[in-house]
């Protein structure tokens, strides 16, 4: 009788420690975490495409950018898939931090919650991601 108590226990120990995952926001790190925007888009004509940006935050100091990018139309499918790195630093007190290349591309990015507000500031582009 006592093999079913200690399971129903650990199996309710277990579903409330998933109820209280600790927010993002309120991480000791980035390291390791994943975060996913995704965009798609069925057009009138049939022609539908799906955009993917994740991030994949390595250590303290490397964050990796992926790209894909797959449109398909009555005739084709036309793909693309780019990955770049970035050296990223990270206020945990303001929750904010920036993205820094050697490039003319700058980022900003931002925790609220479990979400990622990145702004892209060659592109004035904003995404907003959700951890994976």
């Amino acid at each position: 009788m006592q093999k079913p108590v200690f399971i129903l226990f650990f199996s309710l120990f277990v579903f409330v420690s998933c109820l209280h995952e600790q927010l993002a926001q309120d991480l000791p790190s980035l390291q390791g975490t994943r975060w996913k925007y995704v965009e798609s888009e069925v057009r009138e004509d049939g022609t539908s495409y799906i955009y993917e940006f994740r991030l994949h935050f390595l250590d303290e100091e490397r964050v990796i950018a992926h790209h894909k990018y797959e449109e398909t139309t009555l005739f084709e499918i036309i793909s693309n898939e780019e990955e770049t790195s970035y050296i990223y630093r990270y206020d945990l007190y303001v929750k904010q931090g920036i993205f820094i290349t050697d490039k003319e591309e700058s980022a900003s990015f931002e925790l609220r919650g479990n979400l990622l507000f990145l702004m892209m500031g060659h592109l004035a582009q904003g995404y907003i991601f959700r951890r994976e």
